[in-house]
Order: structure tokens, then sequence, then C-alpha cells
């Protein structure tokens, strides 16, 4: 008998906020570990949802508020028991011939535009804009990516309605897991080879203490090898923050910026700076996270936007300041 396909909930654009991860330089059995670590990290919201995607080694993810997804599904009179939350952007055609190359569009969604950057069949930036955004908004943004060709217009184009996903979920996370066991499997297999090939004399005692021995001395010889590889990644990593912490403008005219960016009916209660991260406390009657979401990742110069409610008053802000050159 077959199995009926899941019910699915398709997330409206609006609500989604789109990362692009690229986890190339991660090793394929460290992926699915290295995403969690991300994803726990970038989420925007207290109670985030989310869609993993893959392309290679990009981890495509979008987020949304699943406190505000659920409140929503409960108004609904014929909600299906178990469903699949699908963002809207993986039901639109991707553009043709992005192969090689970049393709830059404005693509009409449910409820405004969205904003896409194809790089090598791969969606590296996607920004939610509700109305038609002014040239230099959209230049503001394509901006912060290193090497993409800014268009001299955009003119909003409609979407082709695909009947699945262009991009699977990450299924790939249980083949991940399978193999970072793969090699400790493989190790096994060459050790009860070994012990079945051991000369006619000996016993199986014998065989699993020369193999404990020779796996011994193979640890020995590579633990400095590891201790090495550690070293340098960890001097690598010093010397990358060393540089961004380096490249970061004044506190003075960071602050100007911030204070730019807040709503008029907002004021700035306490902040605290530490080399690329920025913690705001707001003082303000307005509690939709999404409006400051919008709002300073528009602006362009900052990655990660995380908004929670003070403990005191208003609103606390964490953001991640974007690195000069550094793609979404």
């Amino acid at each position: 008998m077959a199995r009926r396909a899941p019910a699915q909930w398709i997330v409206d654009r609006a609500w989604c906020v789109y990362r692009c991860l690229d986890l190339n330089h991660v090793p394929r059995s460290d992926r699915y570990q290295a995403l969690a670590l991300k994803l726990a990290a970038l989420a925007p919201f207290r109670r985030a949802g989310h869609y993993v995607a893959w392309r290679g080694g990009h981890a495509l993810v979008w987020f949304w508020d699943e406190e505000v997804r659920e409140a929503v599904a409960e108004d609904c009179v014929d909600q299906p028991r178990r469903y699949r939350c699908i963002p809207e952007s993986l039901l639109q055609a991707p553009p043709r011939s992005v192969a090689e190359g970049e393709t830059v569009r404005l693509l009409r969604v449910r409820s405004g535009l969205d904003l896409q950057v194809w790089r090598d069949d791969c969606l590296v930036l996607s920004h939610f804009f509700p109305s038609p955004p002014q040239p230099e908004q959209w230049v503001r943004l394509l901006r912060g990516l290193a090497g993409i060709r800014i268009p001299e217009s955009l003119v909003a184009e409609p979407g082709e309605a695909l009947g699945r996903p262009w991009a699977v979920p990450a299924a790939e996370a249980t083949l991940l897991r399978w193999e970072r066991w793969l090699p400790h499997g493989l190790i096994a297999t060459l050790l009860l080879g070994c012990g079945f090939n051991l000369g006619e004399g000996l016993s199986w005692w014998w065989a699993e203490r020369a193999l404990r021995t020779q796996y011994d001395q193979l640890s020995d010889q590579v633990s400095p090898i590891l201790s090495a590889r550690n070293q340098a990644l960890q001097t690598n990593r010093m010397a990358t923050e060393l540089g961004r912490a380096l490249q970061h403008r004044s506190q003075v005219a960071l602050l100007g910026q911030v204070a730019e960016l807040l709503p008029k009916d907002s004021r700035l209660l306490a902040w605290r700076y530490r080399g690329s991260e920025l913690d705001l406390r707001i003082g303000t009657d307005s509690v939709d996270p999404r409006l400051y979401v919008r709002r300073f990742m528009e602006s362009g110069s900052f990655e990660d936007v995380r908004v929670e409610p003070s403990q005191s008053e208003g609103l606390s802000l964490s953001l991640v300041l974007r690195t000069p050159g550094e793609g979404a």
C-alpha cells in the first residue's frame, strides 16, 4: 500500500530570515555537528523553526518565529495532525542557466518581493521587501557580497511555481552520521581480517594482543599530527579574529549608525561592544522583533540580529557586525 505524502505548511516568505552557511571547509563527517552549533547561534527568534537544505558544502537555512506560526495554526479549522513546514522560496523555480556564474533577480512572492542572488547553482542571498525597494536599498545589500556584479536596474518578475521543493531537507544528516563511523568500521574490518589470516599455531588471544599493540603504536604516531593540526587551526582562527577586529569601525560611528536605525519611539538605554558583537538595550513601546531584525539586516552592516525581551524593560538586541567583503 502506497504511503500518502505528508501535508505541507507553506511558510510565507515574509516570516522567514534566510542564511547561507559555507561549510566546505568542514570535513563531511563533521558538517552535521558544525551545522547544529551554527543553528543554535544564528536563530533570530526566541523559539525559531527552521528548514535546512543542502547545495554541495553550503547549508541553506530558513528561520521563522515558531510561536507566531503556531498561533496562526491554532486558528485553522481543518489543520492536519502531522505536516511539514516548507519555506515559500523552495516552491519557486530557481533561475535558469546558473550552473556557472551568478544571477541577481527580484522575485514577486505572496506578501512582497524577494531579492535573490544565485552563484554556481546556490542561493547565496535572499532578502524580503514588503514593498518595491529603492535602488539604494538593494545596492547596499549587494555590496556586502564579495565579487558580485551589481546590475544597473532590477525589474520584479513573477516566480514559476513548483509542485515540490527544488532542494531536499537535511536528510543528508543521517548519511553524515553514518559516514562519521565509516573509518571505525573499516579499521574493525581490517583487524578482523588480519585475525583470520594469522598463522596456524597462534591463538585468538595472541592475535588480539598483537593487534592492540599495533593500534596503540598507530595512535602514538597520529597524536603529534593531530596536535599540530589543532594548533594550526587555532592559530588561524586567532589571526582571522584579529584581522576582523582591526577592520571594525570606531564605536562612535557605530553607535551613530545604530541611533539612525532605531524607530522614533525608541531610545538607547545601554550598550556593550565586544569585538565583532554589539549588545543593546532599547526602551520602546514596540515589541515586534521583526521590525528590528528587518531594519538592521537591511542596513547591510550587520551579519546577524537577535531580539529578545529585556529582563528590566524594553528589548535586548544582539548584533554581529559584518566584516567588509564577507558574503551574506
